[in-house]
């Protein structure tokens, strides 16, 4: 199912043409949310597409606690988003490139280790999809935040 819902988060950032893209499941593998960046879009740094679809998933759902739910990046959650993810208490993410990948590319992303010890009690599995994910960066022609 993995690689499934992260085709979904590819699919969803290329349709806002940025290089991040998420998606957020239940524990029936139902579709929640789905969401990409909007930093640029909207003008707001912390527009992230995992504060977006987490924002997304609460109101659907009603709830602040997505407890039941995982979520899927197509790159390694920041520490702002890690945090996002620990307070709506995911309990697994997936990702497809690291936080160094983005950085490659000129993107303002802080050291993956902050997201480490924010994730510490999260399930995180990285590389799903990685040459697609790695691609939307490749792809990405927008301004870099």
């Amino acid at each position: 199912m993995d690689k499934k819902f992260m085709q979904l988060a590819i699919k969803k950032a290329k349709r806002g043409k940025t290089p991040f893209g998420a998606v957020i499941v239940d524990s029936n593998n139902n579709i929640v949310a789905k969401a990409y960046n909007t930093v640029i879009k909207k003008q707001n740094s912390i527009k992230h597409a995992e504060i977006n679809v987490i924002e997304k998933a609460c109101k659907k759902l009603k709830t602040w606690n997505l407890s039941g739910c995982e979520i899927y990046s197509t790159c390694l959650p920041c520490p702002m988003c890690a945090s996002a993810i620990h307070w709506a208490r995911i309990k697994k993410i997936y990702f497809g490139i690291h936080i160094k990948d983005a950085k490659e590319f000129g993107f303002n992303e802080i050291d993956s280790e902050a997201t480490n010890i924010i994730l510490s009690n999260c399930q995180v599995e990285g590389g799903i999809l990685r040459e697609e994910c790695y691609q939307l960066l490749l792809n990405y022609k927008g301004e870099k935040y």
